[in-house]
């Protein structure tokens, strides 16, 4: 009986801490804890690979045109050419046959002459208003390199400039008469055309007072 006794007493006990250990309901949440201190920066990582190109974009509307800008230096003058501020010819002859009479007009002084023309066309009415034409004569055994007029004899060898030409004559002053008389063709011819610019802006003195090398010089024109 007491044997049983202990035993029931054992199985209650047993029972009644069984049932006090079992889990008992979820407490209410406790309240956040405060942050951490924060964590050393890390390496930076490799960069990647750049992307294709995108396509181009449309073109963009025309700016408005900017002002002009000032206007520049002068050139300097040219020495040949048709453009050029200052034209001169090859050294040219005239024959026999390109020769003939004929009188000069009125404000040449209407001489009977013997006549012969040259094409320049160079010479322009722009030329024979403001510009300068000037002709040399030349003989390899006579005479040098001459500014027209020049006497040979009892004659006169000298030039008109015209629009688009040269006029050459011979004329005799002291009988106003030299039909059928004209220069030997050995005689060589040339001439030197200064337009007005050059003249107002770079002249040194008038060309017609220089000699030939000088005119040459100063408009580095070759001899």
């Amino acid at each position: 009986m007491k044997k049983f006794t202990l035993s029931v007493l054992l199985f209650f006990t047993v029972c009644l801490v069984t049932i006090s250990c079992s889990k008992g309901p979820m407490g209410p949440q406790g309240p956040q804890g405060s942050d951490g201190i924060q964590g050393p920066k890390g390496d930076k990582g490799e960069d990647g690979q750049d992307g294709a190109t995108g396509p181009q974009g449309e073109q963009g509307e025309q700016g408005a045109e900017g002002p002009q800008g000032p206007q520049g230096p002068q050139g300097p003058a040219g020495t040949g050419g048709g453009s050029s501020a200052v034209i001169y010819s090859k050294w040219f002859s005239l024959a026999s046959a390109e020769w003939a009479d004929s009188t000069l007009p009125p404000e040449l002084g209407s001489q009977k002459i013997t006549r012969a023309f040259k094409n320049a066309p160079d010479i322009t009415s722009n030329i024979l208003d403001s510009g300068i034409v000037l002709s040399y004569i030349r003989h390899s055994t006579i005479i040098g390199n001459h500014l027209m007029p020049y006497q040979i004899y009892n004659f006169v060898i000298n030039f008109a400039p015209l629009q688009g030409r040269l006029l050459y004559y011979l004329s005799d002053p002291s009988t106003q008469d030299a039909s059928g008389i004209f220069p030997p063709d050995d005689f060589e011819y040339r001439y030197i055309i200064i337009q007005g610019n050059v003249l107002a802006g770079g002249r040194a003195r008038n060309p017609k007072t220089m000699t030939y090398e000088e005119v040459c010089k100063q408009y580095k024109i070759p001899y």
